[in-house]
């Protein structure tokens, strides 16, 4: 079927002397092969040569039905191939192919008169792609290609070929084309014998590309008559009538293709249509003629009209079949304008997400209409609050076929705020054979993608105190066997409430050994901008400083598990003060060998030191030899005072001393943490030892 395919193209290359179809579109997407057009006309035992290649209309089936041809090539001896009508025949073989033949029978005066098509494979010329700058030439098998220009978006190329004058073609990054060969004299062409693919643009500078041309690069062609006559089949020296394909295309059930002749206005309905068999209705100036069955791949001379159709393909399942009608080169078919019903839809799963998440969005458009599309443009929208995290927003196709769908369009989105949002609709804007009639393009929009819900996340804050009942913080102390109460506040950021927040939340806690209680303490749901305060009370078992770490687990608006890391939030410590006694003797006054020198300091220290020194020596008169009484009563009485003055000065001067700095002992102790470490064992003892020496005194 796909070789009965490529020979009906191959008939419109040769009617139309151009790459065009009955809808004006210009150029091929594909090509495959290079064609000689228009179709060569042969009578039994004509012959046409094709550069170094004779080919021989040698004989024919008894039913028409399938032609032979013998070929003689540069060479080896001649060979005869077989051609069914409808069908391709490829020489020297179907796997390595220099030419291929295509064949349609008519009947003149009883006499077969064969049309046939002649292609050669097109092959690539240079080995790797070739990559030119402006003005660069590549020299060809026959001929020569120079890049003319480059622009940002396309190459013009410029094809020399002998005999001819020169050909520009113009391409676009990933397009391909071809130009044809003029055989010199005649009529006929060698359709894509130079044929371009851009493979890529560097802007301004040059241009990526393969070349192909046909296997057999002839550049010459004439037909030979069996009664020895020679002439181009296209030069209009035949006899013969030249038929020409009409019409290449669709035909729907119930649909009517016109054709005229002069005056005459020839319908041909199609009925039905099977798997095999077309029923087709023809008509003469709105007159029914007869109703034809005609089989697939079969040629139907239709009675009391100069037409002939072939059905290539038959499809049921749209009702329609393809088909193509010969007639005369002074009849024209009017061609079938069919609407294309271009429908698209968007979506996505799941249409519920977290801010920063990819979103896969997935576009769908289907041609539900009997007419193809052209130049379609597919725009998906990128809504406020999202940012586009593929490089593909939009998508062009040259054509869509009628009765098609595309594959899946992806793009991907990524909200960056939480809400309730429409994505929007698709775009479509294509043309279809009515309005490239008119000119004016068509646009149709999907079904918005609504409904879209972007949760986020919180900020989510942990602190933490422990309370032994008459203290709270980070740290307290608190003694074996007694509970401690914790308190936890759990702080979400400020923010949407509606759609961020977490839920199913636990404090999950990690107690050392010596610490009993509750490990896992519900949370709950939280909403930004709030807080909860939760309280566990644990039981201190043995002597220690015991930390108590903390983990908060949660989840987000969809359900999935979060955890976040607290670490070691307070301090328990149950460890006892210990107190050491140890004797520290006071010293209160000088001893017997250092009072002169202690009474002499004090003396030489005050202002007016004659009333100490005189009550010194009257103490000390007590004490001295009898003569030394008579000669100063007075001086040891007043010795013996001094003394005991001095010792009472001393000793209140060292209380005054001790007790400020015992006062200032005790407001440190005062200032203090409760559950704090004891004082270090010498302090203690020190300050209790000077307190009960200042009892005794």
């Amino acid at each position: 079927m796909r070789k009965l395919l490529a020979l009906i193209l191959g008939i419109v290359l040769m009617v139309s002397g151009g790459i065009t179809s009955n809808k004006g579109i210009v150029r091929a997407e594909e090509t495959n092969y290079a064609t000689v057009g228009p179709s060569v006309q042969l009578n039994l035992g004509d012959s046409v040569t094709l550069g170094e290649y004779t080919i021989k209309f040698s004989d024919i089936s008894v039913d028409y039905s399938q032609v032979s041809l013998t070929i003689q090539g540069p060479t080896g001896a001649p060979s005869t191939i077989i051609v069914p009508e409808g069908s391709n025949a490829y020489y020297p073989n179907s796997k390595n192919p220099k030419l291929v033949f295509g064949a349609a029978v008519w009947t003149k005066d009883k006499k077969p008169l064969l049309y046939l098509d002649i292609k050669s494979p097109l092959k690539k010329v240079n080995g790797d792609p070739l990559i030119l700058s402006a003005g660069k030439s590549y020299t060809l098998p026959v001929g020569t290609i120079k890049v003319y220009k480059v622009t940002s978006t396309e190459v013009t190329f410029t094809i020399y070929l002998p005999n001819n004058p020169s050909k520009s073609i113009t391409l676009k990054e990933g397009e391909s084309g071809g130009v044809a060969y003029a055989f010199p004299n005649t009529d006929f062409k060698y359709y894509d014998f130079v044929y371009v693919e851009l493979l890529d643009i560097t802007p301004g500078k040059s241009a990526k590309f393969n070349v192909y041309m046909p296997a057999v690069p002839a550049t010459k062609i004439s037909v030979s008559r069996a009664g020895g006559s020679s002439s181009s089949s296209g030069s209009g020296t035949s006899t013969t009538q030249t038929l020409i394909s009409l019409y290449d295309g669709l035909l729907y059930t119930n649909e009517k293709l016109t054709i005229t002749q002069n005056k005459t206005k020839y319908e041909l309905q199609l009925v039905s249509a099977v798997s095999t068999k077309a029923s087709i209705k023809v008509y003469k100036d709105g007159k029914a003629l007869d109703t034809y069955i005609i089989s697939i791949g079969a040629i139907k001379d239709i009675p009391n009209t100069p037409l002939k159709v072939l059905i290539s393909k038959s499809e049921p399942q749209y009702g329609r079949v393809s088909l193509t009608v010969y007639g005369p080169e002074d009849a024209k078919a009017t061609p079938i304008l069919r609407p294309a019903t271009i429908v698209a839809s968007i979506d996505t799963v799941p249409k519920t997400v977290m801010v920063g998440q990819d979103m896969v969005i997935i576009v769908t458009v289907e041609n539900k209409g009997k007419g193809d599309a052209y130049d379609v443009n597919v725009a998906a929208p990128v809504p406020n609050g999202f940012k586009l995290v593929s490089s593909v927003k939009s998508w062009t196709f040259k054509s869509f076929p009628a009765f098609t769908k595309m594959p899946a369009l992806i793009y991907v989105l990524q909200p960056t705020k939480v809400g309730k949002f429409d994505i929007g609709r698709v775009m479509v804007t294509y043309y279809d054979d009515q309005s490239l009639e008119t000119g004016k393009q068509k646009t149709i929009y999907s079904q918005p993608l609504s409904g879209i819900i972007v949760y986020g996340l919180p900020e989510i804050k942990v602190s933490a105190v422990a309370s032994n009942g008459t203290h709270e913080g980070n740290y307290v102390h608190t003694e074996a066997g007694k509970k401690v109460l914790l308190k936890f506040n759990v702080s979400a950021s400020e923010g949407d409430p509606n759609y961020e927040f977490i839920k199913n939340a636990t404090l999950q806690l990690v107690f050392p050994e010596g610490i009993s209680g509750e490990a896992v303490i519900p949370v709950g749901d939280l909403k930004a901008g709030s807080s909860k305060l939760i309280q566990a009370s644990v039981t201190v078992t043995e002597n220690g400083t015991f930390p108590i770490g903390a983990e908060l687990v949660y989840q987000d608006p969809l359900g999935r598990e979060h955890r976040l890391e607290i670490g070691n939030v307070v301090l328990i410590d149950s460890i006892p003060p210990t107190i050491i006694t140890k004797e520290v003797k006071i010293k209160l006054w000088p001893t017997p060998e250092e009072l002169p020198e202690y009474i002499n300091k004090t003396l030489a220290s005050m202002n007016n030191a004659t009333p100490l020194a005189e009550q010194i020596l009257n103490v000390s008169k007590a004490y001295l030899p009898p003569e030394e009484k008579k000669g100063n009563p007075w001086k040891p009485a007043a010795i013996v005072f001094l003394l005991v003055a001095l010792v009472a000065g001393a000793l209140a001067i060292n209380y005054w001393n001790e007790a400020n700095r015992l006062k200032e002992q005790l407001m440190k102790k005062k200032q203090r943490r409760p559950g704090g470490l004891p004082k270090k064992e010498e302090e203690t003892e020190e300050d209790i030892s000077k307190s009960e020496e200042k009892k005794v005194i």
